[in-house]
C-alpha cells in the first residue's frame, strides 16, 4: 500500500536553516483547506487551496502573495461568491489582487492549480516497488506543490482533502475525519488539524 505522509516536524539533530524574516502581509491568514488529487501513475497532481484570510485594512487594494514554484495556477476566485480574482505568477510567487473592502473581515480565496512537483513532494516507487508519495516540506519546501506563505512563522489550522487511488493509504497532520469512496476505485481522505501549525 502506498502512503502519502504530510508532516511539519523538524528532523531531530538537523541543523536549523538560516532564513530571512517572515514577509509583512496586509492580509492575515486564518486557515487552509488543501485538496490534492494524487495520481495512480505519473508525477503530476491537481490541487485546490482554500485560503481563509482576514483583510486588515479598508479602502485599499491588497495583494495576497503565495509561494508557488513550478506549478501552474489555473484560476483564483473569491470562494464564497465564486467571483474570479486577478492573478500574476512569475514561476515562484503567485500574487492575487484583492479588491478594496469597506470593512475588515474574513474572506476565502480559492486557488486551483496543477503540475509536477520538483521538490517537497516525492512521487515514485519505494524499495518494495509500491507506488508512494511522501511530503517532506520542512522548513520551506511546501511551495513546490502547495500555494502558501512558505515560512515557519506563518501558522494556521489546516484541513487536508486527499483524493487517492483506493489501494493507497493516506496519513496527514490532524485527526482523520473520514474516508469516502469515489468513482474509478478512488477514495477521499479528510484530515483536520485545528491547532495552528507551520506549512
Amino acid at each position: 500500500m502506498g502512503v502519502l505522509q504530510v508532516h511539519g516536524l523538524h528532523a531531530q539533530g538537523a541543523t536549523p536553516v538560516e532564513r530571512a524574516a517572515p514577509p509583512r502581509l496586509t492580509v492575515g491568514i486564518l486557515s487552509y483547506l488543501f485538496g490534492i488529487a494524487l495520481p495512480a501513475s505519473g508525477d503530476s497532481i491537481a490541487g485546490t487551496a482554500d485560503i481563509g484570510v482576514r483583510r486588515l485594512r479598508t479602502g485599499a487594494v491588497d495583494t495576497l502573495p503565495r509561494d508557488l514554484v513550478g506549478m501552474v495556477p489555473d484560476a483564483v476566485s473569491d470562494a464564497a461568491r465564486d467571483l474570479p480574482l486577478s492573478l500574476t505568477h512569475d514561476g515562484s510567487v503567485l500574487r492575487v489582487t484583492l479588491p478594496a473592502v469597506t470593512r475588515p473581515g474574513p474572506q476565502t480565496v480559492r486557488v486551483r492549480y496543477h503540475g509536477r512537483p520538483t521538490d517537497g513532494l516525492t512521487i515514485g516507487t519505494n524499495a518494495r516497488r509500491q507506488w508512494t508519495l511522501f511530503a517532506d516540506n520542512w522548513p520551506d519546501r511546501v511551495r513546490h506543490f502547495i500555494p502558501t506563505v512558505d515560512h515557519p512563522a506563518y501558522k494556521a489550522p489546516v484541513t487536508w482533502v486527499i483524493d487517492a487511488p483506493g489501494a493507497m493509504g493516506v496519513v496527514a497532520n490532524g485527526v482523520l475525519a473520514g474516508v469516502t469512496d469515489l468513482p474509478d476505485a478512488r477514495q477521499r481522505w479528510r484530515y483536520v488539524e485545528t491547532r495552528p501549525i507551520p506549512t
